[in-house]
């Protein structure tokens, strides 16, 4: 019932987010990883019903995937990564994850940035969101569209994530 952002094309955030969920999920269970999937298929779940989710499994880490969009703007593009102000671990988690996205990409980066959003606020762990490009932008949509740019990002957000694990450990 909620596409998300749509870009150029017809292009829909709902689709580009689950593609690289799922080659996030593959890549992190293959490493041994237990995760756990807010959707598995097209179905909306609120902010609240993410947060409820995770409060209900309490998993280590909860990672939100996005697309931007800019359409006053063709030319915005870049990616970003948000987590809750004041949360050191998340802003942690958050920077080696921007790192790794900017180094596998090789796109703008639009930084580490604070965000007051429920999947931010409300979740028990660290929590973060990775905004993996604007569907707006004719480069990034077209990156975004193809499997091999979403097994990137995905390999990418795992290598940042395990990167702030072994932080931890």
């Amino acid at each position: 019932s909620d596409p998300g952002k749509i870009g150029l094309n017809n292009l829909l955030e709902k689709d580009i987010n689950l593609a690289v969920a799922y080659a996030l999920r593959d890549i992190l269970r293959a490493e041994g990883v237990n995760v756990l999937m807010t959707r598995e298929g097209d179905a909306y779940l609120s902010a609240d019903d993410r947060v409820a989710l995770a409060a209900e499994q309490s998993p280590d880490l909860f990672l939100s995937i996005h697309c931007n969009s800019y359409e006053d703007d063709a030319t915005v593009g870049g990616i970003e990564t948000y987590y809750y102000p004041g949360d050191d671990a998340s802003r942690t988690w958050a920077s080696y994850v921007q790192t790794a996205l900017i180094s596998a990409s090789g796109t703008s980066d639009r930084g580490v940035k604070e965000n007051e959003l429920i999947v931010l606020h409300y979740t028990e762990m660290p929590s973060i969101m990775a905004e993996l490009g604007f569907l707006t932008n004719s480069q990034e949509g077209d990156l975004l569209q193809t499997s091999a740019y979403q097994t990137l990002l995905a390999q990418a957000l795992a290598d940042g994530t395990f990167a702030y694990l072994d932080t931890l450990y």
